[in-house]
């Protein structure tokens, strides 16, 4: 028998073990309360002995694949049904340079909040994994923090949810508050921007995004807010009662497209944008229910208002979130798109000096555009701003204006592709 059928069938008999595992029962190198008396490190290198030098890579990823299995790392971080609590699969973590485990699911709820006895709409929540007095099992809590739970040794984030509003069917008042379904994410599944604040919490944020294409996208719960930053470094955020960004704080679609790429994110496309939308009900002429869509609205909101004096009574309800989760798609302020499209209302081509406009426009020159007139190109917008009634909707696009227009009816929210 060669070195590698001898590799194959060292690994085969690793894996039935493994796979034969139930309940309680003892796996070798466990103890009889179920602690590694061996570490996970020495199990492969004892199976890379035992499969001889020249083992392929191959062979090695699948004995690493039925361990990673055995510590049943096969789900997600979920919300429990209705209820206000979320699921923890078990998992496996190193902290401080340890390795601790939870073998079952663990339910956390209210009860497990680092500080305070209730959840504070419009927050993001972090998972934290702490290390415990004795024992194998992490201490989990949840935190508003993303970077110092209390109560914890040495932590660890390994996933979040964000709580807000709710629509729970296509009936325009049926919205709650809790735990957003579709914001659960943890280190395995996740937006591929969280990378960013994983890394630097202090300068990144981690969260105010729900997945709208499973495994593919997420997207901005809120209009884009100032995140920080200066120059070309400006940052833009997805949170709570923020003045969202338009051109009143001087942006045109360049300036959205650099903040994106600042956290890590991108603008939506109209196909995105509608999936995102869907179930957002139709703006209204004579009431704000709807969305902030009065045809006697004078000027923008913050995001999401939550509070009289930013908002009437009417839009603060909350029914203006998609069956998505998404917030404020129908009126506040059009959404810039990322597609563009040629408008020919003249043929008279040549060089047009209209691109050095928005909140970058002193820090550089930015060229010329060869177009047939002076508007030429145009930027896609979606949704409907502050005083359009019920031309706002899920599906209202708008293709009109220019890429450099500085429009102080004009915001945008970001997208991400999931890690």
């Amino acid at each position: 028998m060669d070195k590698m059928t001898m590799g194959m069938k060292t690994i085969n008999q690793i894996s039935r073990t493994l796979a034969t595992i139930q309940g309680t029962e003892m796996l070798p190198g466990r103890d009889e309360n179920g602690d590694f008396k061996v570490e996970i490190s020495k199990i492969i290198d004892e199976a890379s002995s035992q499969a001889a030098a020249d083992v392929t890579t191959d062979i090695l990823n699948i004995l690493n694949e039925n361990i990673i299995n055995y510590a049943q790392i096969a789900s997600k971080i979920v919300k429990d049904g209705s209820n206000n609590k979320i699921e923890v699969p078990a998992f496996r973590v190193i902290l401080n340079d340890t390795m601790y485990y939870k073998s079952i699911t663990t339910t956390l709820d209210v009860n497990d909040i680092d500080i305070g006895g209730s959840f504070i709409f419009g927050s993001d929540y972090y998972v934290w994994a702490g290390v415990p007095s004795s024992g194998h099992e992490p201490v989990l809590k949840l935190s508003t923090s993303p970077s110092s739970p209390a109560g914890l040794t040495t932590p660890k984030i390994i996933g979040g949810f964000h709580y807000g509003k709710i629509r729970n069917s296509i009936t325009i008042n049926d919205v709650s508050d809790g735990i957003v379904p579709n914001s659960c994410w943890d280190i395995k599944h996740m937006p591929r921007c969280y990378l960013l604040g994983l890394a630097d919490p202090a300068n990144y944020q981690i969260g105010g995004m729900v997945e709208v294409v499973p495994g593919s996208l997420w997207v901005d719960i809120y209009l884009v807010s100032d995140g920080g930053g200066s120059g070309f470094n400006r940052r833009g955020f997805s949170k709570i009662n923020q003045v969202p960004l338009s051109g009143t704080e001087n942006l045109c679609w360049y300036d959205f497209v650099i903040r994106a790429k600042n956290v890590g994110k991108r603008l939506l496309n109209y196909m995105e944008w509608t999936q995102a939308a869907i179930g957002s009900p139709q703006g209204l002429n004579t009431s704000n229910a709807n969305g902030w869509t009065k045809t006697t609205n004078t000027g923008k909101i913050k995001t999401a208002a939550t509070n009289a004096a930013d908002a009437d009574s009417d839009y603060i309800n909350g029914f203006n979130t998609s069956l998505l989760n998404v917030r404020d798609c129908v009126g506040n302020l059009w959404e810039w798109l990322g597609e563009m499209s040629i408008r020919q209302d003249a043929t008279s081509w040549g060089w047009r000096n209209v691109l050095d406009t928005g909140e970058l426009s002193g820090d550089t020159d930015f060229g010329q555009a060869f177009l047939p007139y002076d508007y030429g190109i145009i930027a896609l917008i979606a949704g409907g701003a502050r005083d359009h009634g019920v031309s706002a909707g899920s599906r209202a696009v708008n293709v009109y204006n220019v890429p450099w227009k500085v429009n102080v009816g004009i915001g945008s929210r970001f997208a991400c592709e999931s890690l």
